[in-house]
């Protein structure tokens, strides 16, 4: 039980991929009273993780005026969007305040030291990967032996254990400058090789990728040496080596804006290697060329996002009303390794969850060209029924395939055993509604690989072969 003089009031602001998951495994923990910081109402959040999901209540604020001084405030936005966040800090942040900024990039004090006053900045370095499946649900995964790390000092020693209860494992750093810049070389080649190519993790094992971070990595490795920090020799092959234990069905916080038609914060990766390059006199051709592509890539999906506003009339809605465009897509697939890749070119908002919907889901489902919707399999004890909005696509089941077209549909009862997919066989994207019960004990039959699964008690499907082998 924490005593009363240990609690402390946090202020988590941005409720992205980090924010929801670090504000919600804090409120899960109890140990200190928690704030979310945000642009819509929310009053509960849901953090997917490998153990089990965690679901909290949530205190939110919408209004920067409605807060007041905390003993910690944790900056979660991204880095493009630190001046956006000055309201907040203005009114959250007293002579007393911690500002814990987990962000990407370097130089985190130098940065938010005009907007905190006489606060004390914590800079952070982030290494879990979050998703943003929705706005009230995120889902954490571990990808190293530590999720954060900090100086090995007084203020880092502070940061640790304001997250102690929470399962996140904090690293305190003797050499902070060294640890930031092996975190940036990471992503110096993840984030714009992902959005630039509009692919996960999974496309860092191609020979010709892996060599053209090679050539990066090297480049930024130089600058960083200039910049104080002792890299190894070999720094390059390791910073690349580290990235490929990354799960291949992992994206990136690039990727993800590229995919919401959001602008990128190439500056504060990207764009720390380039200015570091010329402060130290060291020539960074390959980067200076990402920072062009991204730069572009990025105004134009700005560009894109003002013409759409300028286009539309304003529409205020109201729950239980939303816009589908709000629900963040991801073609996450919980189906087991061997199983992934085929089934990741197609892109799901889940708008039933978005909705609080228990008893059954709706999922509007992307299929890109040459894509599937899954592998073709039936359920035991759950209908399922889909809806072509857009595109058309080939439908196959067990009698053989046939052509959907927009505003066609197809049911699929429990029990009948006929097993079927989705495929995109043209050159366009190809949307579906797709509506599904959640009828306990379902087992699903997959006919054309050696899969089987199981619904669990608590609502998650569990994999074996068809021996019962664990997948």
């Amino acid at each position: 039980m924490t005593s009363q003089s240990d609690r402390k009031s946090v202020a988590v602001v941005g409720l992205g991929s980090i924010g929801g998951v670090v504000a919600g495994l804090l409120r899960a923990a109890d140990r200190h009273d928690v704030i979310a910081c945000v642009r819509r109402p929310l009053n509960r959040l849901t953090v997917e993780r490998a153990e089990c999901a965690v679901e909290v209540q949530l205190d939110a604020l919408t209004d920067p005026a409605q807060a007041k001084p905390v003993d910690w405030v944790l900056l979660c936005t991204k880095a493009q969007d630190t001046p956006s966040s000055a309201p907040w800090l203005q009114r959250l942040c007293g002579p007393g305040t911690h500002v814990a900024v987990l962000q990407n990039g370097i130089g985190h004090a130098e940065r938010l030291a005009p907007l905190v006053g006489a606060a004390t900045v914590v800079p952070t370095i982030v290494y879990f990967n979050g998703e943003r499946l929705a706005p009230d649900r995120v889902r954490f995964r571990r990808v190293t032996d530590h999720e954060l790390a900090v100086a090995d000092d007084a203020d880092g020693q502070a940061f640790e254990a304001l997250l102690g209860g929470t399962t996140m494992r904090v690293l305190r750093s003797a050499d902070f400058t060294t640890r930031a810049w092996r975190k940036l070389l990471i992503n110096a080649v993840a984030n714009p090789i992902t959005s630039l190519t509009l692919q996960r993790q999974a496309v860092f094992r191609r020979d010709d990728i892996k060599a053209l971070c090679l050539a990066i990595l090297e480049e930024a490795a130089t600058v960083g040496r200039a910049d104080g920090a002792r890299l190894m020799p070999d720094e390059a092959e390791l910073s690349l080596g580290s990235l490929l234990t990354y799960p291949a069905d992992a994206g990136t916080s690039m990727y993800f804006d590229r995919l919401a038609g959001r602008p990128f914060e190439a500056d504060a990766l990207t764009g720390a290697i380039v200015a570091a390059g010329e402060r130290h006199g060291v020539p960074v051709p390959l980067n200076g060329l990402l920072l062009t592509l991204l730069r572009a890539t990025s105004d134009g999906l700005r560009d894109d996002a003002r013409r759409e506003q300028a286009m539309s009339e304003p529409w205020e809605l109201n729950r239980p009303a939303f816009d589908p465009a709000e629900v963040n897509e991801s073609n996450y697939t919980s189906y087991p390794a061997p199983h992934r890749a085929a089934n990741q070119t197609r892109y799901n908002r889940r708008l039933g969850d978005h909705a609080g919907l228990t008893n059954f889901g709706v999922t509007l489902t992307r299929i890109i060209p040459g894509g599937q919707s899954s592998y073709r399999h039936a359920h035991s004890r759950q209908d399922e029924f889909i809806f072509v909005l857009e595109g058309e696509v080939v439908m196959e089941t067990n009698d053989g395939a046939q052509v959907l077209k927009a505003g066609m549909c197809a049911g699929f009862p429990a029990g009948s055993g006929d097993a079927h997919r989705f495929v995109n066989r043209t050159d366009k994207d190809v949307k579906l509604l797709v509506i599904g019960d959640r009828t306990a004990n379902d087992e699903i039959s997959y006919p054309d690989v050696d899969m089987h699964a199981v619904l669990g008690p608590d609502g998650v499907y569990s994999f074996t072969t068809k021996t019962g082998e664990p997948l």
